[in-house]
């Protein structure tokens, strides 16, 4: 089977009873409490996009022999648990445009609990992406969970509201941005393992992981040095390198920035509180710090992230 997406509620503790299950060879079902906004093919792209009610803990999977990638849109979430290429881990709530980029035959599995959410999936073709962009291109993709992406969030914001409109230019227009969401995914999320170095056994345990992440995760405000997280898993600080850019698909720096990213937009979203006190508090050593990463990675200010998500939500 190509894909398989499947999720399903609890409450009081009863068993899980599936409410959708979807196959890219199949007819979708969806059932209460699941609203299909948009499930539309294009050029080596499967774009669905889906309204879900989580005000009862949900869990979601996916497998796939193609790669997946999961776009959160809207709303919020009391609580976020992921387990990604065997990694489990509490992740905090999902904010407007980040995404979870599932390689081709890893299995991914999350537990929600929040109120009305809406997210979009990207299944991607890798059979079409060297017709596509005319060159050879790398097919496998990087594990990301929680990564920011402004470009594809209002990519598939745009392609949604395209996809709806009746008149044929629209449709053109969504065919033209099909593709450069198709381009994009593997432009930003794409690794080349064929030229990746023989690393034999450098790579993590799933505890080693579970602990980086939570550690990382828990001293965000703090000096992070690599030799006291090469000393955590007991790991040779050359070999740490190696096996955590394979076990995360970043450096340990851009790791660390892109959390420290997350969890400031986060407080951004969710509080009125001054920027320079959120800098402070997500490693960052002053406010003009802050806004110059900010706006290196995102492309704004924080003032103007937060002003942008009013605006949104109004």
């Amino acid at each position: 089977m190509p894909e398989r997406f499947t999720h399903s509620s609890e409450a009081n503790h009863r068993p899980r009873s599936s409410h959708a299950d979807r196959s890219a060879d199949t007819k979708l079902v969806v059932r209460a409490p699941s609203r299909v906004l948009c499930d539309r093919r294009l050029h080596g792209l499967s774009f669905r996009v889906f309204e879900e009610d989580i005000s009862r803990l949900t869990t979601w999977s996916i497998t796939s022999d193609q790669p997946t990638i999961v776009v959160h849109l809207k709303g919020g979430f009391r609580r976020l648990e992921t387990e990604l290429s065997g990694a489990n881990g509490n992740y905090a709530p999902a904010a407007a445009g980040e995404v979870w980029v599932v390689p081709a035959d890893t299995r991914y599995s999350s537990l929600a609990l929040g109120n009305i959410v809406r997210y979009a999936e990207l299944h991607l073709d890798t059979n079409l992406i060297t017709q596509t962009a005319g060159r050879p291109v790398p097919v496998a993709m990087q594990t990301r969970a929680g990564h920011y992406d402004a470009f594809l969030h209002r990519a598939v914001e745009q392609l949604l509201f395209l996809s709806n409109q009746p008149d044929d230019l629209a449709q053109l227009s969504a065919d033209s941005l099909g593709q450069a969401i198709y381009l994009h995914c593997f432009r930003e999320y794409a690794t080349d393992t064929g030229a990746a170095p023989r690393t034999g056994r450098l790579q993590f345990s799933s505890a080693d992981l579970v602990l980086l992440r939570e550690f990382i995760d828990a001293h965000l405000p703090e000096p992070l040095r690599l030799s006291q997280l090469a000393a955590l898993v007991n790991w040779k600080l050359h070999d740490f390198l190696i096996a955590f850019r394979i076990g995360f698909g970043l450096t340990p720096a851009q790791y660390i920035i892109d959390q420290r990213l997350r969890r400031a937009r986060l407080l951004l979203l969710s509080s009125r509180r001054d920027i320079t006190d959120i800098a402070y508090e997500t490693g960052f050593s002053s406010h003009a710090h802050l806004s110059t990463v900010f706006r290196k990675r995102l492309g704004m200010t924080p003032r103007e992230f937060r002003a942008a998500a009013v605006t949104q939500d109004s």
